[in-house]
């Protein structure tokens, strides 16, 4: 475990909410029409228009999200942030990347466009959030697609130093005119890390909803993006693993599984909650804490973080076994009209495990994606995802866990048939914390006390919610002589 690095880097991210905020999203809403969210971000009325002083800082305000777990997370303030309303991609390419708080959006704020940013970031950090994280545009102010890229360091020095000076935690570098290269975006992260190394600076992968569009099998390995992601996750502090359609699972776990293994950057799994809280990720949640299930699955991937926090480094396995989802594409079903009419396949391993052996998994039909991870804080947390076999499909199975290093503290997620944990002692007591609820039950009593401690389905049946789509998660306090 010495070569593994704990880095608690959650965010609550507004991109969905300004898509929900936005006046085309509301009226295709109340006309019962089709609604995407994220794709209003290449539409002059879209998710970047949903982004202002009272959508963030008003009565019913993001500021006000999440308020058991925000002390843990950056506010991240997404596109749209430092543009004037009606700002439209492509044309208006040059206008992205002032970093300055646009004064149509926030009027409130006042000064230079440094004194600003320090008052955004009070703000945020006043309402009980960790810090305040920033949505930044692969290129420099005024860059044009149409023309060469331009010496630009003199350019990412001076934002470097105006968000230092401000007090900003993260930088999320996504699109733009240079997200495609890895030589820019290592530019960006070297000079951080000589100008503001507290900065936490994330970059993206910045590929298509699946992977390998072109393909109805599609796997990462094979995208156009797949070099690109190696080479980010080779310096990044963070790696985002970027757009993901209803095949979210599967087409994440995939990238997952080739940026891994080596990795040097803290893998960020966006609203993949349980992957993120078995597999040791951090989060970048796009929705609200109304939202189902991520809402639900943010507030209990972000208590355990406290118990076994993200992390870098360490062993992965795999396992050969690979499982197909399928989702037939129709119209109104996605934004990418090419996709509609067909079916596509997204494959990933099995099982995966990092700092501890694969765990065994047994079904009599389709198996789950299940995932586990030994933290360096020494908890154990293992989570069984759900299909998507045309429709969402919740599968149980029996699952093996071995955990010979005795975790006092492991953490369940998603629905299992039975789980079996396989330590080296006999455990003497067994309580469980419902995450969801933060309700303790003692279970001593309903479980047989051996090495092999089996967890029963009926025993993980006392923490459903009884709510539709909400899935288990589970914090089993172990007690050893």
């Amino acid at each position: 475990m010495s070569d593994m690095k704990i880095m608690k880097e959650d965010y609550f991210c507004t991109w969905c909410e300004q898509g929900r905020a936005a006046k085309n999203y509301r009226e295709k809403e109340e006309k019962g029409e089709p609604t995407f969210l994220g794709d209003q971000g290449y539409a002059a009325t879209g998710s970047r228009d949903g982004i202002n002083e009272e959508t963030v800082f008003g009565e019913h305000g993001w500021i006000h999200y999440y308020p058991e777990t925000r002390s843990d997370m950056y506010f991240l303030i997404d596109d749209g942030w430092d543009v004037d309303y009606n700002t439209v991609t492509p044309k208006d390419f040059p206008k992205f990347g002032s970093h300055e708080v646009n004064a149509q959006r926030f009027p409130s704020f006042k000064g230079t466009p440094e004194e600003k940013l320090t008052q955004f970031v009070e703000r945020v950090k006043a309402a009980g959030w960790k810090g305040l994280g920033i949505w930044v545009v692969a290129q420099a102010y005024g860059e044009d697609f149409e023309k060469p890229v331009r010496e630009t360091k003199d350019y990412w020095r001076a934002m470097l130093e105006r968000s230092k000076k401000a007090g900003v935690s993260y930088w999320k570098v996504d699109w733009g005119k240079c997200a495609y290269t890895a030589e820019n975006r290592k530019m960006i992260t070297d000079l951080a890390h000589e100008i503001y190394p507290e900065l936490i600076v994330e970059h993206a992968i910045c590929m298509f909803l699946i992977n390998d569009k072109d393909s109805d099998y599609g796997r990462f390995r094979n995208d156009e993006a797949y070099d690109r992601g190696m080479a980010f996750a080779s310096y990044s502090d963070v790696l985002r693993t970027y757009d993901v359609s209803q095949l979210a699972i599967s087409s994440t776990l995939d990238r997952v599984s080739c940026v891994l293994p080596g990795a040097h950057a803290l893998i960020n799994c966006e609203s993949e909650c349980y992957m993120g809280a078995g597999l040791g990720f951090s989060l970048g949640i796009m929705g609200g804490p109304d939202t189902v299930p991520c809402g639900t699955h943010a507030l209990a991937a972000t208590r355990w973080h406290r118990i076994a926090p993200p992390f870098v480094g360490g062993e992965t396995c795999q396992s050969e076994e690979i499982l197909t989802d399928y989702f037939d594409f129709t119209e109104g079903s996605t934004w990418a009209t090419f996709l509609v009419g067909r079916r596509i396949h997204q494959s990933a391993p099995a099982v995966i495990a990092r700092n501890t052996p694969l765990p065994e998994v047994k079904a009599k039909g389709e198996k789950p994606f299940v995932v586990a991870s030994l933290n360096p804080t020494g908890a154990y947390s293992v989570a069984a995802l759900e299909r998507l076999l045309g429709a969402e499909q919740i599968l149980q199975a029996e699952v093996r866990c071995l955990t010979e290093t005795n975790p006092t503290d492991i953490g369940i997620f998603g629905e299992f048939e039975n789980l079996t944990f396989c330590f080296s002692k006999v455990p003497t007591a067994v309580k469980m914390k419902n995450l969801l609820t933060d309700e303790m039950v003692d279970v001593t009593g309903k479980i047989t006390l051996e090495k092999e401690l089996q967890v029963s389905g009926d025993v993980l049946q006392l923490f459903e919610s009884g709510k539709d789509r909400i899935q288990p998660a589970i914090h089993m306090m172990v007690s050893f002589e």
